[in-house]
């Protein structure tokens, strides 16, 4: 029997709809799910200072690159660097949230005023694409900042691509979504 394998590019890219992206979102979404009930698992994602303590660690390694492996996801060395990015994040979540996007939450609500949160999505949108730890460390303040919530396709997805395509992307569900002043 042949194993139709897919990079991770390819499942977060053109072939998000496939059956494959399903079961990397099946399995991502139950991993996290699991970090409730290993509790040590998820101290020690969240004591990484950058996402390279992620990617070399052990819990990242065998367990979801080796867990994705098992269900005909390769990982490239460049694609496992750009998913414990998001994974070492994912470790600081503790809700999530459904139907919107990372970028939708950060908007201000009726209650806050624009100004406390503007800053914060400009500091983000600023990060060059060439420096996952500025990227790493202000989104897991913005997860905080969230009370420890995000919208996992959003968050993994718009980490593994931060690019200019997904800073306008994020850009106009912030900005088109947000309450006027």
């Amino acid at each position: 029997m042949t194993i139709d394998t897919r990079s991770l590019s390819a499942v977060l890219g053109r072939d998000k709809n496939t059956k494959q992206a399903g079961e990397f979102w099946d399995f991502l979404t139950q991993w996290w799910k699991g970090l409730a009930e290993d509790r040590g698992v998820r101290a020690r994602l969240r004591r990484a200072k950058k996402s390279d303590d992620v990617y070399l660690s052990r819990d990242f390694q065998r367990g979801v690159v080796a867990g994705l492996a098992g269900r005909g996801i390769d990982l490239n060395a460049w694609e496992q660097e750009r998913l414990a990015l998001g994974v070492g994040i994912l470790a600081h979540v503790r809700t999530l949230a459904s139907d919107t996007t990372f970028a939708k939450l950060l908007k201000p609500d009726e209650s806050a005023p624009a100004s406390v949160r503007d800053p914060r999505f400009r500091k983000l949108m600023a990060i060059p694409d060439d420096d996952p730890e500025a990227l790493f460390l202000m989104l897991r303040r913005l997860v905080r900042y969230l009370g420890d919530a995000a919208e996992i396709k959003s968050l993994v997805t718009g980490a593994f691509w931060w690019n200019a395509h997904t800073r306008r992307e994020w850009s106009i569900d912030y900005y088109t979504n947000r309450p006027a002043k």
